[in-house]
């Protein structure tokens, strides 16, 4: 890549990274001056730190066979939630966009958690939780693929160290669980009672740990079954 390429792509990288932070601090800004608009300052805020990462994605002119793997993934991800419905947070979604990034990118995790969130919820029902579950997932597929470009996740024989890979899905699901129930507790519990705020915390633990107990099951289970193909892919048509 042209040093000026490259040039660009660091810059877009760091305002991604600066929307992310603008997105907490705008949080933040909303509870302490309590602003009653809350949830929809923070979604639009939210919304518009995904287009630092679109305009890099745009210009990097990704052939059909790297976008390929975001796809299917997104599409797995995307059945496998509205399947597992009725099992509340028990779902493969965290799993699916760890291993993504894991595999193909920090790009492909990303749009992965992006698009899974996005699409799912067109049939499970959009909202203002909607852009916060966009932001959740796509940063958890973007850090595991920031991850594993520096090795983390891999052996010197090049197979998957499933227990680093687990650990990483077990404090990327409670973090998106903390997160999740933040934005409620900041968005539409102002002005309420710290019993009130720790009743809306404890509400969700089943949910979150529940969450977490299946991304670690679905990650233990995938990473020898899956890991071997997506290797495969990835030699085949030289994704990077």
């Amino acid at each position: 890549m042209p040093t000026k390429d490259k040039k660009r792509v660091r810059i877009l990288h760091l305002l991604h990274m600066g929307m992310m932070v603008l997105v907490l601090l705008v949080l933040a800004l909303c509870q302490v001056f309590h602003i009653n608009r809350a949830a929809l300052l923070s979604s639009v805020v939210l919304l518009a730190s995904f287009v630092p990462f679109l305009l890099l994605f745009e210009r990097r002119g990704r052939r059909l066979s790297a976008i390929m793997p975001i796809i299917t993934l997104s599409a797995v991800a995307i059945a496998g939630r509205i399947v597992f419905v009725p099992l509340s947070n028990i779902q493969p979604v965290s799993a699916l966009v760890i291993l993504a990034g894991n595999f193909f990118g920090r790009e492909a995790g990303y749009f992965t958690g992006l698009f899974s969130a996005l699409v799912s919820n067109m049939f499970l029902g959009q909202g203002l939780w909607t852009p916060w579950q966009m932001f959740v997932w796509s940063t958890m597929g973007y850090f595991s693929g920031v991850l594993a470009e520096h090795g983390v996740f891999s052996r010197e024989d090049g197979k998957e160290r499933v227990f680093r890979v687990c650990l990483y899905g077990t404090i990327a699901s409670a973090l998106y669980g903390i997160v999740m129930d933040s934005w409620f507790v900041v968005g539409f519990l102002q002005g309420a009672s710290s019993s009130a705020i720790i009743a809306a915390y404890a509400a969700g633990v089943v949910l979150n740990v529940g969450h977490m107990v299946s991304t670690v099951l679905f990650l233990a289970l995938s990473c020898g079954t899956l890991g071997p193909k997506f290797r495969r892919i990835k030699r085949k048509y030289d994704l990077v």
